[in-house]
């Protein structure tokens, strides 16, 4: 099957030299080469979806609905979201659910670390105390473990493996979580006393130790300095003159094939590539 392989690497090598070339000039890349990319994409997974598991279904569902989400927030572009809805029916169907996870992961990683390289070396010291001091953490932590106990317990329910191939299924049912909470907790949780918060946070703590799930006590400390990051970064950028006037200012083509191409050639997680080198 190495052939196969040669013929989707080059093909989509050849698709992201001409999408990273429009939208580096344009800001914009055409319908004729991201819808392509998707009738090719559609085919592979036509082909290869014997392979294509529940897990993995439910991965592309939750794709699209992010690619949505964020296209209707004015945080991604159309044609970025069909790239990579294209690139993951490739990698989930074609390679398998793990290599699609390291592609996700390795896209979030590069990105939120330009990002925050960008934020610090473009805004005052003091601006960072001020938006690191505004930040409410106790917020976070409700929000997140309240998200983290129910989908323990609906995954539960409904007899789904807590392992790491499903990692990318719980962490989209957590965010999903947190958004649909964000409202409840801007209303209700915002407006007690400090000490009812601190007692609440205490309590649910203890309730979530209690479920004995170490791959979601695991993921709960991973995710909630992530979300703490996500949220400095987040209002750090909206500091930044250009970066408030320009939608779409940073051409996100290039991260999305180049962080494609070295999830193909190496089929690992960036962390576990960079660990390898250093050591």
């Amino acid at each position: 099957m190495d052939y196969i392989f040669s013929a989707i690497f080059l093909l989509i090598v050849i698709y992201g030299f001409f999408s990273i070339k429009q939208d580096i000039e344009t800001r914009k890349v055409s319908n004729e080469i991201t819808i392509s990319l998707f009738i090719f994409s559609l085919f592979i997974f036509l082909f290869f979806i014997k392979n294509v598991d529940l897990v993995g279904y439910i991965s592309i569902i939750s794709i699209i609905l992010i690619c949505y989400f964020l296209y209707n927030k004015d945080i991604l572009g159309a044609a970025d979201g069909k790239v990579l809805i294209s690139l993951s029916l490739i990698f989930i169907s074609y390679l398998s659910l793990d290599i699609f996870l390291y592609f996700i992961i390795n896209l979030f990683l590069i990105y939120l670390l330009l990002i925050t390289f960008l934020t610090q070396i473009k805004t005052s010291l003091d601006m960072k105390k001020k938006v690191f001091n505004k930040i409410d953490y106790g917020e976070i932590f409700f929000t997140l473990i309240f998200s983290f106990i129910l989908v323990t317990i609906i995954y539960s329910l409904i007899g789904i493996e807590f392992a790491l191939n499903n990692l990318f299924i719980v962490l989209i049912s957590v965010f999903a979580l947190m958004f649909i909470l964000s409202n409840f907790v801007k209303k209700y949780y915002l407006k007690l006393d400090m000490e009812i918060k601190v007692f609440l946070n205490i309590f649910l703590f203890l309730f979530f130790l209690l479920l004995n799930n170490f791959f979601f006590q695991y993921y709960f400390i991973v995710i909630y300095f992530l979300k703490i990051i996500m949220e400095y970064v987040s209002e750090l950028s909206s500091k930044i003159d250009h970066m408030k006037k320009i939608k779409y200012e940073s051409p996100f083509m290039i991260y999305l094939f180049l962080v494609a191409i070295i999830t193909l050639i190496s089929q690992e997680n960036i962390l576990i590539i960079l660990i390898k080198f250093f050591t």
